[in-house]
């Protein structure tokens, strides 16, 4: 037994050394998964971050569009408003011009109807002028949207 001590020695110590070394192994892979796991973590962070820079690129695209739409919008609005008055009015006078007698030709006709036919004409062709406003400026916003619209798509691509 006392030849076989030494062997047995030797191969304790080699058996401590190869569970010792093993051990070792494991924990190197394990800083290494952690280094790979920390370096993805890195990747995804950043990824996310500039994922919310576009984000917020595009956002702030949209809204500078959004904001020139309504400008415009308002523009439209008030050259048509305008426009819509200086029609209105040289309608009625050129109308009343053309149409309203000269002098006062005395006593009304019997069965004329009474009020002013050529006012009535007037306030007629006043509201048909405010719809047909209506009608452009219902246009004109639906253009802007239109464009807006593809403002804001040409943005994100």
């Amino acid at each position: 037994m006392k030849r076989a001590l030494p062997y047995l020695l030797s191969g304790a110590v080699v058996l401590a050394l190869w569970f010792a070394l093993g051990w070792y192994g494991d924990r190197r892979e394990d800083v290494g998964y952690g280094r790979r796991d920390l370096e993805a973590r890195a990747e995804v962070a950043a990824a996310q971050a500039d994922a919310r820079a576009e984000e917020r690129r595009r956002v702030a695209a949209i809204e500078e569009i959004r904001n020139e739409a309504d400008q415009e919008l308002a523009a439209v609005v008030e050259r048509e408003r305008r426009a819509a008055d200086v029609r209105v009015r040289d309608a009625v006078a050129e109308y009343a011009r053309r149409h309203r007698p000269a002098s006062n030709s005395g006593a009304a006709q019997s069965g004329a109807p009474v009020g002013d036919p050529i006012g009535m004409f007037a306030e007629l062709l006043g509201e048909l002028d405010d719809l047909a406003g209506q009608y452009a400026a219902a246009a004109d916003r639906a253009r802007a949207a239109g464009l807006t619209c593809e403002r804001a798509y040409d943005s994100l691509r």
